[in-house]
């Protein structure tokens, strides 16, 4: 890419779309994993993205969107929700780092989200650390909760809320609202289908 201050939001995103259809067709390239760029990232990095996700194995960030080292500052944390701690690393991203583009990425049949919709009898055999997880999971996706089952469909609708709920948080921080208004930032949503590998982003 370009030099990072003439990078903009809307670039990112295409790039990031790029790399997702070729790691769909089969024609990854996995760049910047050489040893050059190896020794280039121990004098510091400059990513072009942050990516908020889900700690979920099925879903490796620098593999489905076909990216390499230093390209992408990842945030993972099962559900893809936002504490205090986790939005300072977002936040450390955009301030820091310079990303001008970050990406909360939800994905299908999401662990995390569909143990927040069973019910609160089954819920309260988890371990406490479990069930804090589960109670921030549940803050955002009141309306699925409301549908009092957790077939397929809520599942989906769950997960959707609950990617809308985080980039809400993230784009109200003061922090990165200012960045947004002088439009150096943005936040998109995105939605992983495991099967087929694409990523639907706003």
């Amino acid at each position: 890419m370009s030099s990072k201050a003439s990078i903009k939001p809307e670039d990112v995103l295409e790039l990031l779309k790029a790399g997702n259809r070729r790691f769909i067709q089969g024609n990854s390239v996995h760049p910047n994993i050489d040893v050059q760029r190896r020794v280039e990232l121990s004098q510091g990095q400059a990513p072009f993205a942050v990516i908020s996700t889900c700690s979920d194995s099925r879903v490796p960030p620098e593999i489905i969107f076909d990216r390499g080292l230093g390209d992408l500052f990842v945030v993972r944390v099962a559900g893809t929700i936002i504490d205090h701690t986790v939005m300072g690393s977002v936040v450390y991203g955009v301030s820091h780092l310079g990303c001008p583009l970050i990406v909360v990425l939800g994905h299908e049949s999401c662990g995390a989200i569909t143990k927040s919709l069973a019910s609160d009898e089954e819920i309260q055999k988890e371990p406490s650390a479990i069930l804090a997880l589960i109670e921030k999971i549940r803050s955002n996706i009141p309306a699925a909760l409301l549908q009092g089952s957790a077939d397929s469909s809520v599942i989906t609708a769950a997960i959707h809320e609950n990617t809308k709920a985080v980039v809400k948080q993230i784009e109200t921080e003061p922090s990165i609202a200012v960045l947004i208004s002088d439009k150096k930032v943005r936040v998109v949503g995105g939605y992983y289908i495991l099967r087929s590998g694409n990523i639907q982003l706003q």
